[in-house]
């Protein structure tokens, strides 16, 4: 009993020198990241919403939907129009007693047709009209990019900001503005957008 109580000190002192306490050194896995001086940074904004009613090929582009638009939705009352007209003519003629039981019945499929093919025409144009003004806003924001990184390389500036209701910026400082000079820049450069967007 001895020479273990002798023994296990020894032993215990044997392992904790054995295991050495080593810490691990932890790597950063953070970049290094060049701090660039922001004395030179030039920052500027436009205002989305200025973009929409100065940009004279987005106005033009614009009104043209919108025409395309309001002649969809005269064609539907139109055709509303004839179906309700078709109803109230046949409705008296029934009543008047002009109608067989075989006329009424082709009649009332008619109207079943004319009704379908007025909920057809309005979900297929007006998927087209909606897809055609998607497609339209989508080469209209690609060429305005473009020309965005052109403007920014003429005037020197870094960062160009889009500024809008809604947006994520609460605040700009008006002195950053160039949203006049992005549109003039913009209204001149229409004849090359003409061209890519053709």
């Amino acid at each position: 009993m001895k020479n273990i109580l002798i023994y296990f000190p020894l032993i215990l002192l044997s392992i904790l020198s054995c295991k050495s306490e080593e810490k691990e050194v932890k790597k950063s896995t953070t970049p290094s990241v060049p701090v660039k001086d922001p004395e030179g940074l030039k920052i500027a904004f436009y205002n989305s919403d200025s973009l929409k009613s100065k940009y004279t090929y987005f106005v033009n582009q614009e009104k043209i939907i919108t025409q395309k638009q309001n002649s969809f939705e005269s064609e539907i009352k139109k055709k509303e129009n004839n179906f309700k007209n078709f109803i109230s003519r046949n409705e008296k003629r029934a009543q008047n007693g002009e109608l067989s039981q075989n006329e009424i019945g082709s009649l009332q499929q008619k109207a079943q047709e004319m009704q379908q093919n007025i909920l057809a025409f309005q979900q297929n144009k007006g998927a087209q009209i909606e897809q055609e003004a998607i497609e339209l806003m989508n080469a209209i924001s690609k060429k305005v990019e473009k020309y965005a990184d052109e403007f920014c390389k003429k005037n020197k500036i870094d960062i160009l900001l889009i500024h809008g209701q809604g947006g994520q910026f609460g605040y700009i400082n008006d002195s950053m503005e160039v949203t006049n000079e992005f549109i003039n820049f913009l209204n001149e450069k229409q004849k090359d957008i003409d061209k890519d967007l053709k």
